[in-house]
Order: C-alpha cells, then structure tokens, then sequence
C-alpha cells in the first residue's frame, strides 16, 4: 500500500513536469473551508444564471468539488449550470444575419456546442431574452442606431437541444417564434390547427366565477370535447388558463384523429387583469401568491384559499359530476407546475394524473405517503434551465421517497411553452390515449 501511494504521487509530479494544469490541485491539499467560505460560496451559486461566463462557473466548480456543507439544493444547480454559460461574444458581424435581425428583431445559429445570438433591444441597453434561455452575457455591435446585440452561449447536449426565441423589441409584429434545434434533437410531430380559420371541432369559452374564498371573481377558460358536455369525461385543470385558448387547438386534432379519448379543460386565469371585483387589496404578484405555498407573508392564505376556489367551487360549478364518475387531471409550467404537484399531493382521493413542466421554488420539499392507486406524476424540466431542474430534481426525489407514481424526465431543452406543448402532448397520450 506504502509502495502504490509513493506511485501515485510520482505520477501526480511528473504531470506537473510535463505542464498538466492539474498539478497544483494534486499536490496542494484543499484548505478547509470556514463557515464564512461556506456562505459566499453558497450566495454566488443562488445567483447563477446563463450570463454567467464559463470561465467563472469552471472555477467556481472546482472550488466548490464535493463540499457537503454546501446546501444539497445549492450543489444540484451549481452541476446543472454547467450546461449552459456564456463565453466572450467578440465583435465580429455575420453581415446577413446582421441584416436579418435588423428586420425580424432575433436571429440565432447553433454551430457544435455554441449557440450564437442576434438580438434588438428598444433601447440602448441590453436586449431582454426569451424564452428558452433568458440572460446572456450581450455585446453591442455594428450601427448604434440599429441597437443590434450579440450574446453566445456554450451549451451541454448541443446536438440534441431544441430551443426557443422570441423577439422582445416589437420588431416582429406577429411574434412568431424562431426555433433552433440540433442535429439529432428529439423532433415531436405534434398535431396543432395554426390557421385561425379553422374552427374547433369542440367547444372554447371563457367566463367569470364570483370566489368567496378569495373575495374576487375571476376569468375561467373552457375547453368543452365535441362542443357537448359529458359528466364522465376526464376533466384537466390547466394553471395559466388564459393559454387555454393556444393548447385547444393542439388538443382538438387529438380528439379529432382519434389520437386520445375526449377530454375536458378548465383553465382560471392567473394574470392580475382577470381579477375582477377584488373585496380587498390583491397581492404585488396574484400569480406568484395564487401558485407558490408560503410565497406572500402579506397574504398567508391566499394559496389554501385559491386551491380551494379551484376544487370547491369553480370544478363543480362548471363541470358537475356525481363522485368519482371520471377522471381528473392538473397540469401546468414554471409557477403553475408547482401548484399542480401540490394539487396533486394535496387532494389525493380527487386528482388522478399530473402534469409537473418546470416546477421552481425549491421544489416539493414534503409529501404525505401515496398509495399504490394513486396519483400519476409526470414532472419534467430542461437542462438549460438550471434552477428549474434542481427544484424539479427535489420534487422528483421527495415523490418516490413516499412512494408515489412517479415519471421524471429531463430533455436538452429550456424555459419555453413550446416545451410545455410538447409535454402536454405526451402526457395526454399516455393518460387519456385511445390505445389504452
């Protein structure tokens, strides 16, 4: 044994000789970290984003190494921000799509694992992004009066990632998304009626619910199969109702094509201009306090009071059935998928199925012990969304520690609806599929 570590470390010195950047690391012990290093280290991980430069996130990884006093969460995002970070965007000009994005407000090339970005800021500061990646580190090039920016991003999986852009500067009236996919990512043809024309074979409403458990009334979304009401037709919930609307027209050719069984939806509203009527002051941010437990100090309740308009009062007001005649589902994204892993583990003898796309806040940090019939949890995050895939990492684990039906998938994607789409596709397939 004496023999192999005098080995070891004459390997570990000739690496040195022959200039391998490892050599300090190998022959210099780690100083111990105080409490103090402890902290920092922790804060500049809580503030990662994809505008941090690869350089930095290289060496903060090394820095960090294994150190278990860094808070489990905390060291989960610090190995998922290695799949994306910026590197220098120079001041070379791709003339053409220089001139592209001058016209269309974005443009964006994925060359091996970079992922170049040209973008037009409505003022002399940077560009805001969306959707799939949203901080870069931007550079100002060619005219001023053009306020075109460059970012460029290193990306893990590259050859697999399907990301989403959308111009933020008004240049692009109809907002029509520009898509970047690599060489082998994983195309889902999905059936969706782009053409405004066409009418749905179902039924697409909105209308106002009076809650006496928030003290307001709010906007509701309906999505009715074949334009008639069946009591014992699965009914989903959707967080983000007013993109009931977007999703109909995707889930209508499903019905349709015979791809799933119809299916009912019910989609409140979440953003403040639904809210009517409000008895009292609302919170700075409804949708934050409506889907985030223990989100708002001012308005503690607001979650358990919102949970239970939704299953209380605006389920059976506009879908009645007699108990337990039909399936019932929740789905939702960002926000609105953290509401519906705690819709589901909350009400486990009503919700039948899941639908989790990019949870944040931490994740599910608690859960009461599922049973074998119990709810279906899909949950699913992009690995280019770092903070999201950690949070969706403890909810996944905090589920199969209770035993619950649990399905977690993670895709070379980031924080856009077009991955939710996709998700939402699936899920119906594998929940409501006709082949079932």
């Amino acid at each position: 044994m004496l023999f192999l570590k005098i080995w070891v470390r004459w390997i570990a010195l000739l690496t040195c000789l022959f200039g391998f950047a490892a050599c300090q690391e190998s022959l210099v012990p780690e100083p111990e970290l105080s409490d103090q290093n402890i902290q920092d280290l922790t804060e500049q991980i809580k503030w990662l984003d994809s505008s941090v430069t690869c350089e930095r996130l290289d060496a903060l990884v090394r820095r960090v190494g294994n150190v278990e006093a860094i808070p489990e969460f905390y060291r989960r995002k610090l190995w998922a921000q290695q799949a994306v970070c910026s590197v220098t965007p120079g001041t070379d000009i791709n003339r053409s799509a220089y001139e592209m994005t001058k016209a269309a407000g974005i443009w964006a090339d994925l060359s091996e694992d970079v992922v170049t970005l040209y973008a037009k800021s409505t003022t002399a500061s940077e560009p805001q992004l969306c959707c799939a990646i949203q901080k870069a580190v931007w550079g100002p090039i060619g005219d001023i009066e053009d306020k075109i920016w460059k970012a460029r991003l290193r990306l893990k999986e590259a050859d697999r990632a399907s990301l989403m852009f959308m111009d933020t500067s008004g240049t692009n009236p109809d907002f029509s998304p520009l898509i970047i996919q690599g060489e082998n990512a994983d195309i889902v043809d999905v059936p969706f009626l782009s053409d405004p024309a066409i009418k749905l074979s179902g039924t697409f409403e909105q209308r106002q619910i009076s809650s006496s458990e928030l003290g307001e009334t709010r906007t509701v979304s309906i999505y009715t199969a074949k334009g008639k009401y069946d009591p014992n037709a699965p009914v989903i919930i959707l967080a983000d109702g007013i993109s009931l609307g977007y999703y109909a027209r995707m889930i209508d050719p499903m019905i349709e094509q015979g791809l799933i069984k119809p299916v009912n939806f019910m989609g409140i509203h979440s953003e403040r201009d639904s809210i009517s009527e409000a008895l009292r002051d609302l919170p700075k941010d409804p949708r934050a306090s409506d889907y985030l437990p223990g989100y708002d100090k001012d308005f503690p309740d607001r979650f358990d009071n919102h949970m239970e308009f939704i299953f209380e009062t605006a389920l059976p007001t506009l879908f009645p059935s007699s108990e337990n005649s039909r399936r019932l589902a929740v789905g939702g994204h960002s926000n609105g998928a953290v509401f519906s892993v705690h819709a589901g583990v909350r009400n486990p003898n009503l919700v039948d199925a899941v639908l989790s796309v990019s949870g944040g806040f931490g994740g599910l940090k608690a859960a009461q012990e599922c049973s074998e019939d119990g709810a279906n949890f899909y949950i699913s995050a992009g690995v280019y969304e770092p903070s999201f895939l950690a949070s969706t990492e403890v909810t996944e684990q905090t589920l199969k520690a209770q035993g619950c039906n649990t399905r977690a998938t993670y895709h070379p994607v980031g924080h856009d609806p077009g991955f939710f789409r996709t998700e939402l596709y699936r899920f119906l397939l594998a929940e409501f599929g006709n082949d079932l």
